[in-house]
């Protein structure tokens, strides 16, 4: 084995120095559970695989779960020191630290929020028959009997509106079931309300 093991020598030591930190404490296991999973997907174990591998996640989503993970709890600091150390022990592999070059500079920039322009353009190739108008920092969406509402709050949106729904039936178990569909779709989407009509 040349390098040290990213997740076993460099990772854990690192979370192990920083165990009794309150913060860090409470990300251990998940970060190590997300790296070890990571591991198996793109084999830059020292132990058998291929450490330039490396280089490839630390480009990834998959890795930029890990950095919000310690951004959650303000510990990008720990995260730092080990993609520095990281550095020094793979200086011998140019993809791997042209890759934390390219990782470190962003670890505390923000994320910027869409611009509406963007999102409500995003609306129109996903629904071509909606109508769509910006309203200050609104997009309105009309689409068949659903109106909908989006506000954008600096990274985060809310969609709030109402959907009309009109049904017949021709007994009460029908009718009874159908609301029954439109309830549980609403409360598996995270939606909080609906207005509707349906008639018997």
């Amino acid at each position: 084995m040349r390098y040290p093991d990213f997740l076993r020598h460099i990772v854990n030591s690192k979370l192990a120095e920083y165990s009794h930190s309150k913060g860090i404490a409470g990300i251990i296991d998940e970060v190590r559970k997300m790296i070890a999973k990571a591991e198996e997907k793109y084999n830059f174990s020292s132990f058998g695989g291929n450490p330039e591998n490396l280089a490839k996640y630390l480009k990834s989503n998959d890795f930029k779960l890990v950095i919000s993970l310690f951004k959650s709890v303000n510990k990008l600091d720990v995260l730092e020191e080990i993609l520095i150390e990281t550095k020094k022990s793979y200086a011998e592999l140019p993809s791997v630290v042209k890759a934390i070059d390219e990782v470190l500079p962003n670890l505390n920039s923000e994320e910027k929020p869409e611009l509406p322009e963007n999102i409500a353009e995003a609306l129109r190739k996903e629904f071509p028959r909606a109508k769509i108008e910006l309203k200050d920092e609104k997009i309105l969406l009309k689409i068949d009997n659903i109106d909908l509402e989006i506000e954008i709050h600096g990274s985060n949106y809310t969609a709030s509106g109402t959907a009309k729904l009109k049904y017949s039936a021709k007994t009460l178990d029908e009718i009874l079931d159908y609301i029954k569909n439109i309830v549980s779709t609403i409360g598996a989407s995270g939606a909080s309300s609906i207005e509707s009509s349906s008639v018997l």
